[in-house]
């Protein structure tokens, strides 16, 4: 899901709109933004999905129904179930 959402953030980056991006995919566009936060989670978060030692309820459905997604690297390691980085 991660890799996903960084190529749509490229895409939109380079001009292209969230309607026109759902339209090419054939998917409505609150999917591309429930997917597209995933592309700003914190790298350890990332690092941590990747190499399977999230938080068992951490799910790509759990992240894809947040609403919304702490900017902020701190919350999202508070919301998402991780120990903060010291």
């Amino acid at each position: 899901m991660s890799g996903q959402a960084h190529n749509w953030r490229d895409r939109l980056i380079g001009g292209i709109s969230v309607a026109d991006l759902a339209r090419e995919l054939g998917l409505d566009d609150g999917e591309i933004s429930r997917v597209l936060s995933s592309a700003f989670l914190a790298p350890d978060i990332v690092a941590a999905i990747l190499n399977g030692r999230q938080p068992v309820e951490l799910t790509a459905k759990h992240l894809k129904r947040l609403k919304p997604l702490p900017l902020s690297w701190a919350e999202q390691r508070q919301r998402l179930g991780f120990p903060p980085v010291a």
